[in-house]
């Protein structure tokens, strides 16, 4: 889990420093506007993915199909 919220910050700066690179400081304020949609996002999705490994972890020991 960690190293997921290690890959998306690298990620998030690697695509800041290019966009700022090659396109301006009004596109790079454009990604960091859509940068905390995006991260809610995938807090949001990584919660589904937990509660659904917690359900499927119980039915399996449950021994449940």
């Amino acid at each position: 889990m960690i190293s997921k919220l290690f890959v998306r910050q690298l990620y998030s700066v690697i695509d800041m420093a290019i966009i700022g690179r090659y396109l301006g400081a009004r596109e790079l304020g454009a990604v960091g506007n859509a940068a905390n949609i995006i991260m809610l996002f995938l807090v949001v999705s990584d919660g589904f993915e937990m509660a659904v490994d917690v359900m499927v972890s119980r039915l399996l020991g449950a021994s449940k199909k």
